[in-house]
């Protein structure tokens, strides 16, 4: 039987390999030389014959476990779970998608959860913190921190205590004043990045007590207090005739004039020993006086020895409601509902400058009607009243409420700023010589001319060193108008935003010495640079303080005219208090010397 078998075998071989020999010699071939070896080694293992030792086959016991040819190992798995990849190129199946593995030269991480998701390599994608993670003081149900800023010595010291704060808990943080959370900034790269994200209407917010006061009284919003596109329509309209350079030196006469006769009344006022009493009272008559005449082309006489009642009282009447302004700043429509002390004092305030204010305006505006084809007199520059009646689309409205907002900031804001100036002079006998240098070299002992201005750099560094260390506005604000992500922290929508120009004016980081009156920091040939956000006294941005050219030039001439007439000693060390503005909160120390 088993030589039948291999007889049969041997001759299909036989026939095989010649079949083979005949494929190869014509290149066509129908079968693999595989069935070849598959034969012989079938023949051998039938005869009991040992393999030739150049070729070993295989021959599988089932197809299940039927081995590859020696040359090319096909390994069949017994399961798909662990079938193995070919001999010559491994192929890993993985057992789940979870544990899949990628191509091994290149390894992807997958994060866990969207929050710890990496970046490339190269770069890291941070994730911008809440309000949550800001840090800040403490803060009382109801109240906040609004008592920290009432009680002791810190009334009236609003400034000085976000200063501490910041050198707390750092550049940003946060603050509960009543229900309102509040954001402080200190850092001119944060201020900078907001500025840059600002839209149209940058939102400075008024204070809620002037919201109410002229919702009561159904008034319009003017220049400083309106927002928005209202704002805007107010500020194109002053812009043309505020801000222009040339324009404004049209308006030297004016303020030379009105510092002529403020150097004659320090003259008449101080007693022998060279100081003047109510000194702060003469520099808001004489801030009132510059003002009106480029409002209104009129002399009030605020520094005649009797002046009208009623400007007197406007006087007060805007130190008032600044006071006030600032108290009410939290909780004001608990005060008005309650109509409590402050509140009225705050109500009378407005009632009182608004009433002097339009009483000024109808004699101009009648004057101007019954004059109107007149040309004005030589020397008199077209104030601004004149302007916006003529030259713009406001409503007589509108030109009202802008005209008294304007009037009224330009006496306690310049007034303050002219009584730093001098203190700081008179307390650094050094930097008032050198001023006096360069007035009696640009001069000559002559009125200081527009052109002139241009040729003093160290009066100008006076001045900007002064508004430095006592800002007129030490705190400026903004109310964000949608999400917003500063120094990597998303502040919501409608946050009100505290800018801290005090602080950092007087931070070690961004003035060296920053205690130190040193003018020189500020010219040009210093090689000191410093960053262009870490002095705000005018604000910044389309929100600048719109008279801030004329308020300038207003202290440059009256600061020459008060060196060319007088040496200024010190007698002692002013103290400030804050209402809204930055002022002195008692006597002016200075002893005035004639030149």
């Amino acid at each position: 039987m088993a030589d039948k078998a291999v007889r049969k075998l041997y001759s299909q071989r036989v026939a095989a390999k010649k079949l083979s020999h005949t494929q190869r010699r014509t290149g066509f071939t129908d079968i693999a030389p595989n069935s070849v070896s598959a034969l012989r080694h079938l023949a051998n293992l039938v005869l009991d014959r040992p393999e030739p030792a150049s070729k070993s086959v295989a021959v599988p016991k089932t197809i299940d476990n039927l081995p590859g040819l020696a040359h090319k190992s096909d390994a069949v798995p017994k399961t798909k779970a662990d079938l193995p990849g070919c001999a010559s190129k491994s192929v890993a199946v993985p057992k789940t998608m979870d544990d899949f593995p990628g191509p091994a030269p290149k390894t992807v991480a997958v994060p866990k959860t969207r929050a710890v998701f990496p970046g490339p390599a190269s770069k890291t994608v941070a994730v911008p913190k809440t309000m949550a993670d800001l840090p800040g003081p403490p803060s009382l149900p109801v109240f906040g921190n609004a008592l920290s800023y009432i009680s002791g010595s810190s009334r009236g010291q609003m400034h000085k205590m976000q200063k501490e704060y910041h050198q707390q808990f750092g550049k940003i943080f946060k603050e509960k004043l009543g229900k309102i959370t509040n954001v402080s900034i200190a850092d001119p790269n944060i201020i900078e990045e907001l500025a840059r994200k600002e839209g149209v209407y940058p939102f400075r917010p008024p204070y809620d007590s002037w919201v109410l006061y002229k919702k009561d009284r159904k008034q319009k919003f003017g220049i400083m207090s309106a927002v928005g596109p209202e704002w805007y329509k107010a500020r194109q309209s002053l812009s043309k005739i505020a801000l222009r350079p040339k324009t404004v030196a049209e308006y030297t006469g004016i303020m030379n004039d009105v510092a002529d006769i403020f150097v004659n009344r320090v003259r008449f006022l101080k007693g022998e020993d060279g100081s003047v009493e109510n000194l702060q009272s003469e520099m808001e008559k004489w801030a009132l006086e510059c003002v009106a005449g480029v409002l209104l082309e009129e002399k009030l006489g605020c520094l005649e020895n009797e002046i009208d009642p009623t400007v007197e009282n406007f006087i007060k009447a805007v130190k008032t409601m600044f006071l006030t302004g600032h108290q009410l700043m939290v909780f004001a429509e608990f005060h008005r509902k309650w109509n409590t002390r402050t509140w009225r004092d705050h109500v009378e305030a407005w009632d009182q400058i608004y009433a002097k204010s339009i009483q000024l305006l109808d004699q101009k505006l009648l004057d101007m009607e019954i004059k109107k084809n007149d040309e004005l007199p030589n020397g008199t520059t077209m104030g601004f009243l004149r302007h916006l009646v003529t030259n713009t689309n406001l409503t007589m409205e509108e030109i009202y409420v802008s005209t008294t907002e304007l009037l009224l900031a330009g006496v306690d804001t310049s007034s303050n700023a002219l009584s730093f100036a001098l203190y700081l002079l008179a307390k650094n006998p050094n930097a008032q010589e050198k001023l006096q240098q360069e007035v009696d070299k640009v001069c000559k002992g002559n009125t200081c001319t527009s052109e002139n201005l241009q040729n003093m750099p160290y009066l100008k560094a006076v001045v900007k060193e002064s508004l430095r260390m006592f800002p007129v506005i030490p705190i400026n604000a903004r109310v964000m108008q949608e999400d917003t992500i500063l120094n990597g922290y998303v502040i919501p929508k409608n946050t009100c935003v505290l800018l801290n120009g005090y602080t950092m004016a007087h931070d070690e980081e961004y003035f060296p010495n920053p205690e130190e009156f040193k003018p020189e920091r500020w010219l040009r040939d210093s090689g000191i640079e410093s960053h262009p956000f870490a002095m705000l006294p005018f604000g910044f941005g389309s929100r600048m303080c719109i008279g801030r050219r004329l308020a300038e030039q207003e202290l440059f001439l009256t600061l020459t005219k008060m060196t060319q007439a007088f040496w200024m000693e010190a007698t002692g060390n002013i103290e400030t208090t804050l209402r809204t503005v930055i002022t002195p909160s008692g006597k002016v120390p200075i002893r005035f010397s004639n030149r």
